[in-house]
């Protein structure tokens, strides 16, 4: 029937334009989010344009939310590895002053029994070194995760958190004599 032919025939128009509509505002989106980036980039405001590159997820690359750039540096000169010192730079906030001496109050060495074997100079430090460490606590799981040391305050909370995967035994050792209280 003519009737029910034009409401179908509505009824596709219809649905077809709304899908249009979600595919422009999409593209509204995109090329206002773009004009936006353009616009800092041409001002010279690129701290601004944080938004418009999208950042890993640090956590699960083993950075803690409050990574201080410096210690990416620090972690390039240890580890000797330019990826993951970008990655690092990519997760990292600026520094603030350390001059004031913030020490952890505890620490903890976390690595997977599964990989203790592939990490000799850790394994090395937890065998002959840590116990000479008030404070630390070592922790063996079974997540596969790479080895790391979290330093907490003196609530608990832990406020940084670095992965050791390349470390020798004496430059963990000389970190938490640095950062340990």
């Amino acid at each position: 029937n003519k009737c029910e032919s034009q409401r179908r025939v509505k009824q596709d128009w219809n649905r077809q334009h709304f899908f249009f509509d979600q595919k422009m505002v999409g593209i509204r989106w995109y090329s206002n989010t773009l004009t936006v980036c353009l616009v800092f980039v041409a001002t010279g405001m690129l701290s601004d344009m944080a938004f418009c590159i999208p950042k890993p997820d640090c956590r699960s690359l083993g950075f803690a939310e409050t990574l201080v750039c410096s210690k990416c540096n620090s972690l390039e000169e240890v580890v000797r590895d330019e990826s993951l010192a970008k990655e690092c730079r990519q997760c990292c906030s600026e520094d603030i002053d350390e001059s004031s001496g913030i020490k952890a109050a505890s620490a903890y060495l976390e690595i997977c029994v599964c990989k203790l074997g592939g990490f000799p100079e850790v394994n090395d430090f937890i065998e002959n070194k840590a116990k000479g460490f008030k404070g630390l606590e070592i922790r063996k799981t079974r997540d596969g995760a790479p080895p790391r040391i979290g330093l907490k305050d003196s609530s608990g909370q832990e406020f940084d958190s670095i992965r050791i995967d390349n470390w020798k035994s004496g430059t963990i050792a000389e970190f938490l004599k640095e950062r340990l209280a």
